[in-house]
């Protein structure tokens, strides 16, 4: 009877700990605004300084079922070579007008923001960057993240908590 009730109690205490122990250790991402230039919350100075962040994001394929609550924007994603595809337009794709299957250059992407920005009136572009390369190895990674880096631009990235 005691060994049965020793039993029991090493049972539920292990199930405890294992729960804890996920709990703690869960390492789900999360996803992050960079801070937006002349936003009322930071002085373009204030958010330059904290620019650099974006160099901690979590390695990730696209995230392409995110969405955040009046997201007007798209993914940008530099993939293992380097190179940058858009994904995951909330404008439909008669207004969106750009091909999602092959890689583009930098100067497409201003084309593409440029023209993007054009059809939200004064409501922020929203931009998700993600990246399967190192962005301190990456060619492209902070010419994105420069050229993107404005008043009328919102980036996020994806960061593990922890």
């Amino acid at each position: 009877m005691a060994l049965l009730v020793i039993n029991k109690i090493m049972r539920t205490h292990v199930l405890s700990l294992f729960l804890l122990l996920l709990a703690g250790c869960s390492s789900q991402p999360t996803i992050i605004e960079l801070p937006c230039p002349n936003s009322g919350t930071y002085s373009f100075s204030e958010a330059e300084a904290k620019k650099s962040d974006i160099l901690s994001l979590t390695l990730s394929p696209p995230l392409k079922s995110w969405r955040r609550e009046a997201f007007f924007g798209f993914g940008i994603h530099i993939d293992r070579a380097d190179q940058i595809f858009v994904y995951s337009p909330s404008l439909p794709p008669e207004i969106f007008a750009f091909p999602l299957d092959r890689p583009i250059s930098v100067t497409e992407l201003k084309e593409l923001i440029n023209r993007y920005k054009s059809f939200l009136d004064s409501r922020p572009a929203s931009l998700l960057i993600t990246s399967e390369i190192d962005p301190k190895r990456s060619a492209v990674f902070m010419k994105v993240v420069d050229w993107a880096f404005q008043p009328s631009i919102q980036i996020y990235y994806r960061k593990e908590r922890g």
